[in-house]
């Protein structure tokens, strides 16, 4: 569990970094940049939630039309067999 804890802080100060810095070559302004990189992670982090919220399987894509899946190998064909 360290070792997560470890790698999560080090991937968020890596991203961190980035954000500042590439809003800071954007503006010229280190305050502003500090602003975008700590509100931007922020906005990433909604942006995440809903993102896997929208790819989540939903009741009715677990079966078609009231049906359940299907799961049937396909049965091998006597017309592919080789001569």
């Amino acid at each position: 569990m360290t070792r997560e804890l470890a790698k999560t802080a080090s991937f968020s100060l890596t991203h961190l970094s980035v954000a500042v810095s590439v809003a800071y070559a954007l503006t010229g302004n280190l305050r502003t940049a500090f602003a975008i990189g700590l509100i931007e992670p922020m906005v990433q982090t909604l942006a995440y939630f809903l993102h896997e919220r929208a790819w989540k399987p939903r009741p009715a894509e677990s079966s078609a039309q009231g049906l359940p899946p299907q799961r049937r190998q396909a049965e091998p064909r006597d017309d592919f067999a080789a001569a």
